[in-house]
């Protein structure tokens, strides 16, 4: 939460139905605020960072920082003719880090969310979090 009792990153589900398509997907986002950041690709993908993984302050590996994002990180298919079917880069997320970087006061603290994900439960796991104390600071996934 902000100063102001707001989220800056949200982690969600929601349920997607398509007719044409016939079919729902249910999938599991993480969602910036317009004062925090996701590193995110051109694919809208973000990395899956494991400790002691670098989170820097700047763009990386085909990462650039961005607010007000929403991606998806994993979600479960059911069709009307196939066996359901799960996509994403975190469906198999074990204690795995979603970077993050907070804008407070002019200044960016780069943080992290360590997460698992278990399809046979259809259930995405928040371990504990993390921001430097610090601004304008590189840190370390899972540090």
């Amino acid at each position: 939460l902000d100063d102001n009792g707001e989220k800056d990153v949200l982690f969600s589900t929601q349920l997607v139905g398509d007719p044409v398509e016939q079919q729902d997907k249910k999938q599991w986002m993480v969602t910036s605020s317009f004062n925090a950041n996701l590193p995110v690709n051109s694919t809208e993908h973000i990395p899956v960072l494991r400790y002691p993984d670098s989170i820097p302050l700047n763009n990386f590996s085909g990462y650039a920082w961005y607010n007000a994002s929403h991606i998806l990180l994993s979600q479960k298919t059911i069709t009307m003719t196939t066996p359901p079917f799960w996509e994403g880069d975190w469906k198999d997320a074990s204690h795995r880090f979603v970077p993050i970087q907070l804008k407070k006061q002019g200044g960016l603290y780069n943080g992290w969310v360590e997460v698992s994900f278990s399809t046979a439960e259809e259930k995405l796991t928040l371990h504990k979090a993390a921001v430097c104390k610090e601004a304008n600071k590189n840190i370390v996934a899972g540090k």
